[in-house]
């Protein structure tokens, strides 16, 4: 996976009728800090999504420990 790093690291060479070197460098950055904003969200919602899951799986846990009981 791509990270905010690797695309601030980037160089690409220069080449005689080649973009704006300013241009360019300027894009990469704007995009370095939005894939960075959104990294971080991804890593921020795979911690919330594996919380949530070992949550369903302690209610369900007492679901079956309630449903066995009343079944007694």
């Amino acid at each position: 996976m791509l990270t905010p790093k690797d695309i601030d690291t980037k160089v690409f060479k220069q080449v005689l009728r080649g973009y704006s070197v300013d241009e360019v460098e300027a894009f990469l950055q704007e995009i370095s800090e939005s894939y960075e904003k959104l990294y971080r969200e991804n890593l921020a919602a795979k911690e919330r999504i594996e919380m949530l899951s070992d949550a369903v799986k302690q209610y369900k846990a007492m679901e079956d420990t309630l449903q066995n009981a009343l079944a007694v």
